[in-house]
């Protein structure tokens, strides 16, 4: 409820009145009696005025209606804006402005008696509403002022999301250009080595080949070559290729040069001091300078080994599959062995010189010494072939040394080498040293006549040498023979050589079964039948009797000598005399003893061949000696013929025949092949 006087306010007349009288009361609030005097006062103004005051009557209603329309209600009081709005008002008169003071004055003056008159709910009620008012503004400024701040910051997000994958993309661009410069500069690397490696290798300067340079120079060809052949599409990979192949075959070539310069460089040296020797032994008057000179053949050429080795290794670890490799280092073999078997031959011909002098007297002594002598210098070879090149196994090589020496080798036929391939250089090596006693020994085998020595040599050969000596090899090299037997050579030159003394054993025995056997003229002790066999069992009863009487005399009981004589005869008859084989029919006992000979010489074809010959041709004796014992006249049945004992005579030797040769038959390893039926 509004205060009583703003009904009666409208009336412009007594807000002028009150006015002027608190001007002229000094602010003190007029009576009725002052209201009235006031209001005598109006009509004296003249009608100009009357109208300045009618305009301003009507504004000031107007201003007040808007003021009334809003009362109640929290407002921001503005004085600058009330202000401005009274100066806004047309007409600038001074009475214009001493209204809008007044009204602003009374209004000032109204708010205490208002704020007295209300109550303070009321006063509370008008200052919460008026911060809410505040709230609600200050709350919506808030809420535009977030909107785009949430907006501002969506787009800042959305850009800056877009600056991320912009610089992820640009990175990762930068990434794959780094990558592929660096894939670029490495690859780059495989191509530019080749002119690098090439002015290396054609300097003029000697390269050590078991340098550091050198082994990484071969690494580097190794790696270059072996990544050109794996990305073919890259250009002019061919031409590298070439390039490097050939930056390969020079360094091979220093190595091929460097080995040669060793070798040559132990050749003079073992030449020079072999020089040296021969002199001094000549000042002192006295042989054993071929002794030193074997000491000098591996001792100076050890000394350089290590250097050749090395240098071969280095190549073999990276191109040992190359064939330009394989064939240097064929060359390095041929070089290798041919220096050897230089400086070896003259010495082994002269050791074997005097060990033919030495045993002129017994071809079995010279044979067995002889091979000896070539076996320990095969050994030392591959010592020393060790000690410069590698033993690895080679490719394309497949048979063994057990294989070799597995098969038989007593036969003519088996006992000629059989090359299915291609021998390793120190086999040929091996081979050409044990020619030399090959030449020496098989002039012997040749001219020999006699039989028995030549079975006693294919023995030696055969058995001792090839079987027993070369089908094992000592702890020390069996380790390192991968590849090849070194005693391989010896064995085919062996063979050989007892391939020839086959030869000569089954001409030997040929001529022996047609001349001692076949051609044999028999005495007439031989044809003694039974006479011979009475005459030897008489003996045998005497030497009886003569026992027991030394048994008598010495005062033994007569049933010990009884059970002693009993006793005796079942061990004094495998040792009786009848059964000697002085009893035997002369063939016969040569024919046992040639067999027996025979057996382990020859292969069982061979063997059973000339078993068969030679028993053919002792049957052929044993018939015709029948015959002749048949026709002579017998002195007890008073001239009649001994048919009778003929033919017990025959059928004890068939027996004999049969009995010595079972073991022939059970050693045999071929059905096609027998005996013939005795």
């Amino acid at each position: 409820m509004g205060p009583p006087y703003l009904t009666h306010f409208f009336f412009y007349e007594d807000l002028i009145q009150h006015r002027h009288l608190r001007r002229r009361c000094g602010g003190e609030k007029l009576d009725d009696n002052d209201r009235i005097a006031a209001g005598s006062m109006w009509p004296r103004l003249n009608k100009d005025e009357d109208m300045e005051f009618e305009q301003l009557h009507l504004k000031t209603v107007e201003l007040l209606a808007s003021k009334a329309a809003a009362y109640g209600l929290p407002a921001e009081i503005d004085d600058t804006t009330d202000a401005d709005e009274w100066t806004g008002v047309t007409g600038d008169s001074v009475l214009a402005n001493a209204l809008c003071s007044a009204v602003n004055e009374a209004r000032n003056l109204e708010l205490p008696l208002v704020e007295k008159q209300e109550g303070p709910e009321v006063v509370a009620l008008r200052a919460n509403m008026q911060r809410l008012r505040l709230l609600k503004e200050r709350m919506i400024t808030c809420k535009k002022t977030m909107a785009e701040l949430r907006s501002s910051y969506s787009s800042v997000t959305a850009r800056t999301s877009s600056l991320h994958d912009a610089c992820d993309r640009a990175l990762a661009y930068q990434t794959a250009l780094a990558a592929g410069a660096e894939q670029i500069q490495t690859n780059l690397h495989f191509f530019r080595q080749a002119d690098v490696i090439m002015k290396k290798l054609n300097n003029t300067t000697k390269i050590s080949v078991t340098g550091q340079m050198f082994t990484g120079i071969l690494a580097t060809i190794d790696e270059c070559l072996a990544f050109l052949r794996q990305h073919p599409e890259y250009k002019e990979s061919a031409t590298y290729i070439v390039k490097y192949e050939q930056c390969l075959s020079r360094a091979l070539t220093w190595i091929r040069v460097g080995v040669m310069a060793d070798i040559e460089a132990s050749v003079n040296d073992v030449r020079d001091r072999q020089s040296q020797l021969q002199v001094d032994y000549a000042k002192l008057g006295r042989g054993g300078a071929d002794d030193d000179t074997f000491a000098l053949l591996y001792g100076v050429f050890a000394t350089r080994a290590s250097s050749v080795k090395a240098a071969l290794s280095v190549a073999e670890q990276r191109f040992s599959h190359v064939t330009e490799f394989q064939a240097m280092l064929n060359e390095c073999y041929q070089a290798y062995f041919n220096t050897r078997q230089q400086l070896l031959t003259p010495i082994i011909q002269a050791t074997l010189t005097h060990m033919f002098s030495s045993c002129a007297d017994s071809s079995c002594a010279l044979t067995r010494q002889s091979c000896n002598f070539i076996l320990g210098l095969c050994d030392d070879e591959f010592r020393l072939y060790r000690q410069f090149f590698s033993t690895a196994q080679l490719s394309g090589r497949s048979s063994s040394r057990l294989d070799r020496c597995s098969t038989p080798v007593s036969s003519i036929t088996s006992s000629r080498p059989q090359k299915t391939d291609k021998p390793h250089p120190f086999e040929e090596f091996i081979e050409a040293i044990c020619r030399v006693l090959y030449d020496m020994l098989r002039p012997i085998v040749i001219h020999n006549p006699h039989l028995e020595t030549l079975t006693e040599l294919c023995t030696i050969l055969k058995v001792e040498m090839i079987e027993d000596r070369c089908s094992t090899l000592p702890s020390a090299l069996a380790d390192e023979c991968t590849s090849f037997d070194p005693r391989s050579g010896f064995i085919r030159v062996i063979e050989e050589l007892v391939g020839d003394v086959a030869e000569r054993i089954v001409y030997r025995t040929s001529l022996y079964g047609q001349t001692d056997i076949a051609g044999y003229k028999p005495a007439a002790g031989d044809l003694a039948y039974p006479e011979k066999l009475e005459m030897m069992k008489s003996i045998e009863m005497e030497e009886r009797k003569n026992k027991v009487d030394d048994d008598a005399e010495n005062g033994e009981p007569e049933n010990v000598r009884k059970d002693s004589s009993s006793s005796a005869r079942p061990c004094a008859a495998p040792i009786s005399a009848v059964d000697l084989h002085c009893l035997w029919y002369p063939t016969v006992r040569r024919t046992i003893m040639c067999l027996a000979k025979l057996y382990r010489c020859l292969d069982v074809a061979v063997f059973q061949s000339l078993a068969r010959d030679l028993l053919t041709m002792c049957c052929d004796s044993l018939e015709a000696a029948a015959s002749q014992i048949s026709a002579t006249p017998s002195k007890k049945t008073g001239g009649h013929t001994k048919t009778l004992d003929a033919e017990l005579f025959l059928v004890k030797h068939l027996l004999i025949l049969r009995e010595q040769t079972i073991p022939y038959k059970q050693g045999s390893y071929r059905s096609d092949i027998g005996f013939p039926t005795v």
